[in-house]
């Protein structure tokens, strides 16, 4: 009887298969661009810090996974331009910096979300955001929502008894990924049934 792999993958990730490393980060890039935001203009000044944001998030978030960022001075001002770069967890370093690099070379080449003043690129191995408007410790609950079936994987025949195991993984895996981790990252796993273990990546 095989075993039974069910995987949940919680925010930008879209898979999980053992350890990452460069093949795995060529995939197709996600783009959100929120409609209702405003543009800029090529050439102007939210676009030259958006260009220095860019560069100095990638470089910090190659060196530990994690950085946030803001250019444009300490007051609020509107050219203002606040950003974040995540690399995954189980990625190296150097595969964490080539992909935040093609990110930043995509987003400021103008991409999926040319012109917006607030956009997200998410890749397998990497997530890049950037607005106007500081994001930083707010809760984002609403968009974006990136979900993937696995079609492969069968269905559960226990599927309370596996909502609330997914339950209890899922919340401590947030708390580890948000409290516990300085790359924001964390997975695990727990036995569901017989053969069956339901794996987690926040």
């Amino acid at each position: 009887m095989r075993n039974l792999r069910i995987l949940l993958l919680l925010c930008w990730s879209l898979r999980l298969a053992g350890t990452a490393n460069a093949d795995d980060l060529v995939w197709p890039q996600i783009p959100y661009c929120p409609q209702d935001n405003m543009n800029y203009t090529h050439g102007d000044t939210f676009q030259a810090k958006l260009d220095a944001l860019l560069s100095s998030l990638s470089a910090a978030a190659a060196s530990s996974g994690f950085a946030t960022n803001t250019t444009g001075g300490g007051a609020v001002t509107p050219d203002q331009v606040f950003g974040l770069a995540q690399c995954r967890g189980d990625i190296t370093l150097s595969d964490c910096r080539a992909c935040l690099n093609n990110t930043a070379r995509e987003m400021a080449g103008g991409g999926a979300c040319q012109g917006r003043k607030n956009a997200m690129l998410v890749h397998e191995g990497s997530l890049l955001r950037y607005s106007n408007a500081s994001f930083f410790g707010a809760p984002d609950t609403g968009d974006p929502i990136f979900s993937v079936g696995n079609v492969q994987n069968d269905v559960s025949t226990q599927p309370e008894k596996f909502a609330s195991r997914l339950s209890t993984l899922m919340g401590n895996l947030t708390w580890k990924a948000a409290y516990g981790s300085p790359r924001k990252f964390a997975v695990g796993e727990v036995y569901h049934a017989a053969f069956v273990t339901i794996y987690g990546m926040a």
